[in-house]
């Protein structure tokens, strides 16, 4: 008997449900959709000027290398693979080098998402879920909760494999090579923006594996061929980005970044710590999108009570590939969250489909609007809790409330500053882990240490990190140099090692400080600036001691 028949009925049944579906009249809940879809465009937009955090102002300051000659992973130390910067540089070429062209970018990247969300959802139900789940994954996406208003790499790591998860799903059904070889690629840029999405990738290749499933006889061998082309479509993305790499001539230093230092950065949290850290994340996030959650929870079970076996396999698939790909390291922070909303958002289209399908046989009628009013419901509470974020409150609040003292409120200001008084040539050094204001100055580092936190968590490297920072600095002797003083800007543990905060004092000793950006409160900022050629006098060389503030200081003999 062959096997691959026992799935029949229920692909039937699946098939004739959505071609009813197909002929009930979807204004209603396309109306309701089409509305969220504005709602969040809407939000994007106001926000386009939002001030860069700590992470976007990495990528932009790494896009400004590579467009002017810098090498990643020699003048900017990061753990992260190098399609972000490259993604930045792309934006930065056709928009220009601001704040606006970044969060453009951020809008395009969402909106061809939630396309890819809707296509693949499309390949499982009817129209009407299908448009829900893209309405689902534009509304979580733009959570402040999840910090989705910033353009991270989670959301540029989720679309290639979104419209690679499409193509494979067609290829696979379809059984065209090509296809399956472009879809590996697609999954393989996945982690070349930030390498949590290895989960995804790995769920492509499982998939390749168990499709058409159950496999038999010369269908096992055909499946592995399949998980061959998908391979190598994979291997071809990640051997080009090595091979660019060398040519930079930065493997070694790539090697210790990306290799070598992430194995002590992911040992950091012991397992024990983990289901505490993802609590304190999650449940927080759940207080504003519950609703969603709850209708992906309702169409995970209808999936594993009435689906057929390839909705079941990429159903549990999803839902594995989402909890890994939120889990490197026991960090759980907010942004990864966004890599699992895909998850929830295709599984809402089953949600919905399965609430249908209940109201219908308990009406004895095919009348949509009980639904359309279900789903406007589920998507427009999360946007109503946080409206104030989205809709009305000032940028400097949105920043504020998300990221409190942090100074990228203040950043244009300083950037401006530095921008103003530094040649094209100078450098600088930041005491402090604020990449964004190397990206408003257009000025470069002395060394490629753009975040303290690799010199003070505490492992192996970090001691020699230090050794090297304090070499570099020495011998390029920056003309300019930021104290930032915000803790969270250090991370600094009693256990760390203070060769670096130790050399500050002596270090300043030949500097003067040129200005002073004091965060006082929630509201108030008062920032001084000295003239050119001048100083802050009554100032000291050291750094004051307020808790949050920024002091910039310029060596004594450029401004003599």
């Amino acid at each position: 008997m062959n096997t691959n028949q026992s799935t029949e009925p229920d692909e039937a049944a699946s098939d004739a449900s959505t071609s009813k579906q197909s002929k009930r009249s979807p204004l209603a809940i396309v109306l309701v959709l089409s509305g969220i879809v504005l709602l969040v465009t809407f939000a994007r937009i106001r926000l386009l000027e939002l001030p860069l955090e700590r992470d976007e102002g990495e990528y932009a300051y790494g896009a400004q290398l590579l467009l002017h000659g810098g090498r990643l992973y020699h003048d900017l130390h990061t753990m992260k693979w190098p399609g972000m910067y490259a993604a930045y540089a792309i934006l930065f070429s056709v928009g220009g080098e601001n704040i606006t062209t970044i969060h453009v970018g951020l809008l395009l990247v969402n909106l061809v998402s939630a396309i890819a969300i809707y296509l693949i959802a499309r390949q499982f139900t009817g129209r009407n879920e299908s448009l829900m789940a893209c309405a689902c994954f534009l509304v979580l996406s733009v959570l402040p909760a999840m910090h989705g208003i910033i353009a991270n790499a989670e959301h540029f790591a989720m679309m290639f494999p979104l419209l690679g998860m499409w193509c494979l799903i067609h290829s696979l059904r379809e059984r065209q090579p090509a296809g399956i070889f472009i879809a590996g690629a697609l999954f393989g840029l996945g982690p070349v923006m930030k390498q949590h999405a290895h989960a995804f990738v790995i769920l492509g290749g499982v998939m390749t594996l168990l499709t058409p499933w159950p496999a038999t006889g010369r269908r096992v061998l055909a499946n592995a061929l399949n998980a061959v082309i998908y391979s190598a479509g994979v291997l071809l993305v990640w051997g080009a980005m090595c091979l660019a790499i060398w040519k930079l001539g930065v493997w070694d230093q790539f090697v210790t970044w990306t290799v070598i230092y992430p194995k002590d950065y992911t040992r950091q949290i012991p397992i024990t710590a983990a289901p505490a850290n993802f609590l304190n994340t999650f449940l927080p996030i759940l207080t504003y999108a519950w609703p969603l959650f709850l209708l992906a929870l309702t169409g995970f079970i209808s999936i594993l009570r009435r689906g057929n076996v390839e909705q079941r396999c990429w159903g549990i698939a999803l839902v594995v590939a989402g909890l890994l790909a939120i889990s490197p390291g026991f960090y759980f922070r907010e942004h990864y969250f966004l890599l699992l909303i895909p998850t929830i958002a295709i599984l809402s289209a089953f949600g919905v489909k399965a609430i249908a399908d209940h109201f219908h046989k308990r009406l004895a009628k095919t009348d949509d609007r009980p639904v359309a009013v279900l789903c406007g419901a589920a998507l427009l509470l999360p946007l109503i809790m946080q409206a104030g974020l989205l809709f009305t409150q000032p940028l400097r609040v949105v920043s504020r409330t998300l990221y409190g003292a942090n100074p990228f409120v203040e950043s244009p200001e300083i950037g401006k500053f530095l921008k103003e008084r530094m040649g094209k040539d100078d450098l600088m050094t930041i005491f402090g882990s604020e990449p964004q204001l190397c990206f408003y100055s257009q000025r470069r580092l002395a060394t490629g240490d753009i975040y303290m936190y690799p010199l003070t968590e505490i492992h192996p490297l970090a001691k020699q990190m230090q050794i090297e920072m304090i070499k570099n600095i020495r011998l390029t002797e920056p003309r300019f140099a930021i104290y930032v003083s915000t803790p969270t800007a250090w991370l600094l543990r009693p256990e760390s090692e203070q060769l670096l905060v130790n050399f500050i004092p002596s270090f300043l000793k030949d500097y003067r400080m040129v200005g002073l950006v004091q965060i006082k409160s929630f509201d108030e900022t008062d920032s001084n600036f000295a003239p050119p050629g001048e100083y802050l006098r009554g100032y000291a060389a050291s750094p004051p001691i307020d808790s949050h503030y920024v002091a910039i200081y310029c060596r004594k003999d450029a401004l003599e």
